[in-house]
């Protein structure tokens, strides 16, 4: 990225410079104080819903007719299911055929706003409407991170993104689980190297952990390759290389790579290696699906059967509720005191949940639609369905707050036949929040909430180990925001390649399929595919995030104090 320009994004952004948008029909939008309304007649907008068409009247159909009634927007939506949702936006976006808005989390990310709103102009500017979505805006600027992460190089936002407050203390990283009341059993200590936590992994193997008489029936390390956080993310943290499954950031140096190119990798996937061949890690880690190993790991309800995990939740890794109080929140542990001890911190933001398309004829009003969920009440009822007895709860169905407890229930569920609770009053789309995330609502609404008020003790208990353990070494994801067009080419050209070809081969090389010796013609088929090329974009990356934001490296710190 030019660092010019980035310079003068920045200046941009921090004297909070506006472009005035073009003229759109503001004359259709109400402004009546003592209304819900948006529109001050009905107005018909065309949407993609990333969501199976819904079946029941108290969620999705619920959302639709509130807004009909209230908001005075008639939605004409077409369902499309996630797996194959960014196969019809491309069709969509290559034919020019967008609809007035998109509900799409975890589908639309940063490549794509680059592609259709910076680059192709397809996307609105919203901040180029902003007195018409004031409250998104006075939120998100409460975290300027997040403006950050939302805005391209040209000094545009093209989408609304779902925005959480995280409380002091509170992970939105990634916690590993280790098997506390194990380590008393066994009389070991909480691993703070990586050798402490191979040795665990083999006490854990092979002696009775779990004290049911059998020394055979523990899972050392649950964990599936098919999907989901990668385990060998945890060992490569051990080395000081902090990514995700491919991109890296040395916590030392804060230097960017591909991470086959950091220099401990070799080291790292060795480790992860010796693992699997040693029987520690769960023995269909490279067959199984998720569903297997959860079947796996609930086969006992009498005792815990797993002692390591990664972001499975202790539910699942004890198979019984009532064992909860046996897990912790592990520390990160390293190879030695020279490396950084990191985990990664989750970003407080779904990006681009709503996205408008640049030809609608109502962009005032789709942005004012946007706006009005970010009125806390209005986000929670977004979350959990109407309040229970308004003259919006149309079915009966809606939440009741418990604020001793701050706890939401549903006094008519038990009455009427066929309702789930869970997962009803995500009313639109599948799984995703959308303007204030549940709890910051909550925070925000709610009299005298407090973060983990609601805990019992032993909730309590596990999570002052998230924030000991976890909270405090959580570092932020700096790779992963907007590229320039050429690094976009760069990035376009050869990432999905050489990010299919890395993860195949490090299978490979750990299950022992392709031979350990062959380790450096990987990197040289990997080089040859363009993978130096994806290291360079790496390193030129950090270069620029670093100077524009000042950031000091550890490294760079330690130098200084000398």
């Amino acid at each position: 990225m030019k660092k010019t320009l980035v310079l003068v994004l920045v200046a941009l952004l921090a004297l909070g410079t506006l472009v005035t948008g073009s003229a759109g029909n503001t004359a259709i939008l109400d402004t009546d104080p003592n209304t819900l309304a948006l529109a001050n007649e009905l107005v018909e907008l065309d949407i993609i819903v990333r969501k199976n068409i819904p079946d029941n009247e108290y969620g999705t159909k619920w959302f639709f007719e509130f807004c009909e009634k209230e908001l005075n927007i008639k939605f004409n939506a077409e369902f499309i299911d996630s797996s194959v949702m960014t196969e019809k936006l491309n069709i969509l976006m290559g034919t020019d055929s967008m609809p007035d808005m998109i509900m799409a989390s975890a589908t639309i990310w940063e490549g794509e706003v680059m592609d259709w709103g910076y680059q192709d102009g397809l996307f609105l500017a919203i901040n180029e409407y902003e007195e018409y979505c004031p409250k998104y805006w006075a939120e998100i600027r409460k975290q300027p991170a997040l403006v950050a992460a939302t805005t391209t190089p040209d000094g545009h936002t093209y989408g609304f993104s779902n925005i959480r407050v995280v409380n002091e203390g509170q992970s939105m990283g990634i916690p590993t689980y280790i098997n506390r009341q194990w380590l008393e059993n066994l009389g070991l200590e909480m691993p703070n190297t990586l050798e402490d936590f191979y040795n665990v992994l083999c006490a854990f193997r092979d002696q009775d952990a779990n004290g049911n008489g059998d020394p055979t029936d523990e899972i050392p390390w649950a964990g599936v390759n098919s999907g989901g956080y990668p385990e060998f993310m945890v060992v490569k943290w051990a080395y000081g290389i902090n990514g995700y499954r491919t991109d890296a950031v040395d916590t030392w140096t804060l230097e960017g790579y591909w991470a086959p190119y950091h220099p401990r990798y070799k080291e790292a996937l060795e480790f992860m290696k010796k693992l699997y061949d040693e029987g520690l890690l769960y023995d269909g880690y490279f067959s199984a699906t998720h569903d297997q190993l959860r079947s796996d790991m609930q086969a006992s309800t009498e005792y815990a059967v797993v002692g390591f995990s990664i972001d499975d939740g202790r539910g699942s890794c004890t198979g019984d509720r009532s064992l909860w109080p046996q897990y912790d929140a592990c520390n990160p542990f390293v190879v030695d005191d020279t490396i950084v001890r990191s985990t990664w911190m989750g970003a407080p933001i779904d990006l681009f949940t709503w996205t408008i398309s640049s030809k609608t004829e109502y962009p005032e009003l789709c942005c004012a639609f946007c706006d009005f969920w970010y009125e806390p009440y209005w986000a929670f009822n977004y979350c959990h369905g109407p309040e229970y007895g308004t003259e919006y709860d149309y079915y009966g169905t809606g939440w009741v707050w418990d604020a001793e407890k701050q706890s939401v229930s549903y006094p008519a569920a038990a009455e009427k036949e066929g309702i789930d609770v869970r997962g009803v009053y995500n009313s639109i789309m599948d799984g995703a929040n959308f303007g204030l995330e549940g709890s910051t609502a909550m925070k925000y609404y709610f009299e005298g909430w407090t973060y983990g008020k609601d805990w019992d003790e032993e909730e309590a208990r596990y999570q002052a180990t998230v924030a000991k353990n976890n909270y405090p070494y959580e570092m932020p994801q700096y790779i992963g925001g907007y590229w320039t067009e050429d690094q976009q080419e760069i990035y376009d050209t050869y990432a999905s390649a050489c990010s299919t070809f890395t993860r195949a081969q490090e299978a490979m090389l750990i299950s022992g399929e392709r031979p350990w010796d062959e380790f450096d013609t990987y990197i040289e088929e990997l080089t040859a595919m363009g993978g130096d090329k994806m290291n360079e974009l790496y390193k030129e990356y950090m270069e620029m995030v670093v100077e524009v934001n000042g950031l000091v490296s550890p490294a760079a710190a330690a130098a200084a104090a000398q």
